[in-house]
């Protein structure tokens, strides 16, 4: 059913743009297949950046524990210490891939539902970037957070929510601006099928 509503999106496109229905078809897959190519790579240098900025994050939380304040911190916070110990001392870059597959499927998965029921049009696109990063990129952010919190530990999900914040400013706005070029509303499906069941009514 998708695929014809598809179909006859481009159909209609085609009348009025005044192409012929199968350079508009190939228009469109070339469009999803750049969409596709420019999230590879998007994910690739998302992978990078998140790995350089946990080697940063490494660095300065080695210095921190050497400072007196840092010495108390982790002798009075020993869960919370040894949970940084935890992430910034193991594989840092499947850590990287990890989170940033996570993210960008989790993006992908709302960002979805957003556009199928047209909350993306009405709340998420009048937005600047700012308000968009507060009210969609963080919440998503806390999200991914509370997915990685052990036992939906309330405690240090301000430390899960501080690695999956970089992964997710860079995926999120990404991930709405393509559901909204190739998924359909709702709304449109149903207008479509009712359009169809019109159109088999006349015919008989």
């Amino acid at each position: 059913m998708i695929v014809k509503y598809i179909e006859t999106k481009i159909s209609s496109v085609t009348k009025k743009l005044g192409f012929s229905t199968n350079s508009a078809a190939k228009l469109y897959i070339r469009r999803f297949i750049d969409a596709v190519f420019t999230t590879i790579v998007l994910l690739f240098f998302a992978i990078i950046a998140f790995y350089i900025f946990l080697q940063g994050c490494k660095m300065m939380w080695e210095v921190y524990q050497l400072t007196t304040v840092g010495k108390y911190y982790t002798r009075y916070n020993p869960q919370i210490a040894a949970m940084i110990n935890e992430l910034l001392y193991g594989e840092l870059f499947f850590l990287s891939i990890y989170y940033v597959v996570l993210t960008f499927l989790t993006c992908l998965i709302i960002c979805t539902i957003l556009q199928v029921f047209s909350i993306t049009r009405f709340f998420y696109e009048p937005m600047g970037m700012f308000r968009k990063t507060l009210f969609f990129g963080i919440p998503i952010a806390y999200l991914i957070a509370l997915m990685n919190t052990p036992a939906y530990d309330l405690v240090s999900i301000n430390q899960y929510f501080c690695i999956a914040i970089f992964p997710t400013l860079m995926i999120f706005h990404h991930c709405f601006t393509n559901t909204t070029r190739f998924i359909p509303e709702i709304k449109d499906l149903f207008l479509f099928i009712k359009k169809q069941f019109l159109t088999k009514d006349e015919e008989i």
